[in-house]
């Protein structure tokens, strides 16, 4: 038959994915917009000098004191922190023509990675992410790194969701890569 169309428009969302980073850019932003930060260093009056002669010795506490978004305390004794989340949704749509057996038909996880600077020195990230229609965290992965002068530490923990966990530690001299010394143990053979 001629002009018999039994198909609908029907529009199905099959995958959405999002993702975002927090830094304390972010939250110095987020502050200054909600009028938390004070004002901008750069804003404000010049100080008058204090008379010559009567200056007292620079108070290493002042440091802390400043004015502005900086004056949040964020971040430990190195350069802050970065979080990043990503967010995926995936669903397949259901045939018309066949029966829905039980179960989710799709998946939806979140993943992050948070990462820190608690000294000038010291870095440390980790890694997950949690999966929503399991309930349950995926693999967890701890990253710790030292720089000793001339030479450069890792430690690594990871564990995986049926409970196998791997660890190495790694130490090289920077000048010449060649010299280190490796450790790693697992629960895993390979």
């Amino acid at each position: 038959q001629v002009g018999t169309d039994t198909a609908k428009f029907d529009p199905f969302l099959t995958n959405v994915s999002a993702q975002f980073a927090i830094t304390p850019a972010t939250i110095h932003g987020i502050a200054a917009l909600l009028g938390l930060g004070g004002r901008s260093a750069s804003r404000q009056p010049p100080a008058t000098p204090p008379p010559a002669g009567t200056e007292s010795p620079p108070n290493p506490a002042d440091r802390t004191r400043s004015v502005g978004p900086e004056a949040l305390p964020i971040g430990g004794g190195g350069k802050g922190f970065n979080l990043s989340l990503n967010y995926t949704r995936i669903r397949t749509r259901p045939q018309a023509d066949s029966a829905s057996i039980g179960g989710s038909a799709g998946s939806q996880q979140v993943g992050f990675t948070l990462s820190f600077q608690p000294t000038a020195r010291w870095s440390a990230t980790w890694e997950s992410n949690y999966n929503f229609d399991t309930r349950q965290f995926g693999a967890h992965a701890i990253r710790l790194e030292r720089d000793l002068n001339r030479w450069h530490a890792s430690f690594s923990f990871l564990k995986a969701p049926n409970g196998n966990f791997a660890f190495s530690f790694y130490v090289a001299l920077l000048d010449q890569p060649d010299i280190k010394f490796d450790y790693e143990q697992q629960s895993f053979t390979r």
